[in-house]
């Protein structure tokens, strides 16, 4: 198992996305392939965290649906786009969740444009 992966994470995905960002970029030294790296564990967090919060708001949503189907008997007549809204202001007033992913994607998504930013000065210099 790599040491970067949740149990139920696909390595296999995982060395594809590499792969790939390394056909992409064509690290010329161990430099530039360790930037590579960095940048697929990056994209890879990114994902994962995009995963966690809709997995959270998905759940949310259920527990909404249920505690108003117990309330008037069924969503009928309830918008989506309602009960959507409704799973989030719980979870910010009830779970810390939220935040903390709005955060860690927002350091990841710096962390990416710095990783970029390196691996494309290092490629101007060649």
């Amino acid at each position: 198992m790599h040491p970067l992966l949740t149990k139920k994470e696909d390595e296999a995905e995982y060395q594809e996305l590499l792969s790939s960002l390394c056909q992409d970029f064509h690290p010329a030294n161990s430099l530039e392939y360790a930037l590579v790296r960095e940048l697929c564990f990056i994209e890879w967090r990114i994902k994962r965290n995009l995963c966690l919060e809709t997995q959270i708001l998905n759940e949310q949503i259920d527990a909404e649906c249920d505690a108003i189907r117990s309330r008037r008997g069924s969503v009928r007549g309830i918008k989506p786009l309602d009960v959507t809204i409704l799973a989030t202001q719980t979870l910010l007033d009830n779970a810390p969740i939220l935040p903390l992913l709005g955060r860690d994607l927002a350091w990841l998504q710096r962390a990416r444009r710095e990783t970029l930013n390196t691996l494309f000065s290092l490629r101007k210099r060649r």
